[in-house]
């Protein structure tokens, strides 16, 4: 799985660093327009992840069950 490091950065670091970055970018938000101006910002971060763990867990659905395709590449 982890064969390759361009694998190890696709699919592991490069998307941490932009969640990190997405949350940095949010809390910023927060920060330099107050609380009151940035309501859409905070119901995402406090409502978004618990229903989305919700949808996770009573989804019947193969949204959340199917596994990541991964393409190599044509080097």
């Amino acid at each position: 799985m982890f064969e390759t490091r361009r694998f190890i950065f696709t699919a592991s670091l490069f998307p941490f660093l932009g969640g990190v970055f997405c949350f940095w970018v949010g809390y910023e938000v927060i920060v330099q327009s107050g609380l009151s101006a940035s309501a859409p910002v905070l119901v995402a971060l406090v409502l978004g992840i618990p229903l989305m763990i919700v949808a996770r867990l009573r989804s019947h659905s193969a949204f959340f069950k199917q596994r990541a395709i991964a393409y190599a590449s044509i080097d």
